[in-house]
């Protein structure tokens, strides 16, 4: 018992070019729905209405900060803890060639930034096609430096009384004595 069975002709043996798979698709009878070809397929056809040509944003210091924003918008739903704040506050400045350079202000900061630098670096890449060095650094405040005065308690009186000098009429009432 013989049983013919209409298989469309899917690779064109002449030499002129034969029809295109997508030609197949059309032609073809009997196939499974979610089939591994409807798969094959429908990628090659989502490949023939890609755009190829990727669009980069210049690297240029005007376009630092709208390159720092689109990746603080990325990073807003998935920061975890602190982190969004601290990069939120961040601004980056480009020295011109290739390197980011993070002013933090305490050490806190610049661990976190430092944690995310690879992220950073990838984000940077896919927006302007260049790798980047980044450089963190911790800023040098007069609050970071200023230094911590102890005062006597008769010094600290003295300032008191500057503000409010009805506090020297109470020490003579009270015969307060601020000197041991």
């Amino acid at each position: 018992m013989e049983v013919e069975i209409d298989v469309p002709k899917l690779i064109d043996t002449n030499i002129a070019p034969g029809p295109t798979i997508i030609e197949h698709k059309e032609n073809a009878q009997v196939r499974k729905k979610g089939s591994i070809l409807d798969e094959l397929l429908e990628d090659l056809e989502d490949e023939n209405n890609y755009d190829s040509e990727i669009k980069f944003t210049e690297l240029i210091p005007d376009n630092i900060p709208i390159i720092w924003e689109a990746y603080i918008s990325t990073i807003s739903d998935t920061a975890h803890g602190s982190y969004l704040p601290i990069a939120q506050k961040s601004k980056p400045i480009f020295d011109g060639e290739a390197t980011l350079v993070f002013s933090e202000d305490n050490s806190i900061s610049l661990g976190f930034m430092e944690k995310n630098k690879a992220e950073i670096q990838l984000f940077f890449k896919e927006k302007t096609g260049k790798s980047l060095q980044l450089k963190f650094e911790l800023n040098k405040t007069e609050s970071n430096e200023k230094k911590k005065v102890f005062k006597t308690t008769k010094e600290k009186f003295k300032e008191m009384a500057e503000i409010n000098p009805v506090l020297l009429e109470l020490q003579k009432r009270l015969e307060l004595d601020f000197e041991y």
